[in-house]
This record gives C-alpha cells, structure tokens and sequence, in this order.
C-alpha cells in the first residue's frame, strides 16, 4: 500500500513539472504489472482516474494483457480511453 501510494505522490509531481503536456504522449510501463490486493485497490482507481484526467496527447500501456486486468477490475473507460500495446516498440510506433 506505501508503495501504491508513493508512486501517486511521485506521478502527480512529475506531471506539474511538465510545461505542456498535451504536447507528450504518456507511455505506461505495465510489463511487471501484478495483480493488486483489495486493499490497493483504492489506490489503484484514484490511479485510473488520474490517468484519464491528464492532458497527454494519448495515454499509452506497453502491456496488452494490462488491458485485461483492468477490465476484470471493471475500468472499462480505461481500457475505451487508452491504447494497449504486446511490447514498447509498438508504443513507440503509435507516437508517430
């Protein structure tokens, strides 16, 4: 849950550090994703709501199967809202 919580706190700093972010694409690395206790998840929904409310020019998970969980945990709009792709070159070639 500390950890769950730093990365939030960490995020939202990196995010008021960028000038224009509707000029940059956001590219989650979701390979090492792991499946969250009940008590994460809280966290894990103030996290997707974070995620829809930033102004990126797209919103990008290098990890298909990240797609899956999310809508097993119901955040359908997360897996309407964002792009989900098998590996990071994929990503990358979706910024062009």
């Amino acid at each position: 849950m500390a950890e769950a919580n730093q990365y939030m706190k960490d995020f939202k700093a990196k995010l008021s550090s960028i000038p224009n972010p509707k000029d940059y694409h956001l590219i989650i690395n979701a390979k090492e994703l792991k499946t969250v206790s009940a008590d994460v998840q809280a966290v894990l929904a103030e996290t997707i709501s974070l995620y829809l409310s930033t102004p990126f020019k797209t919103v990008m998970f290098d990890s298909a199967i990240s797609k899956s969980q999310n809508m097993r945990a119901g955040n359908k709009e997360l897996a309407d809202k964002f792009l989900f792709h098998d590996t990071l070159e994929a990503v990358l070639r979706g910024c062009r």
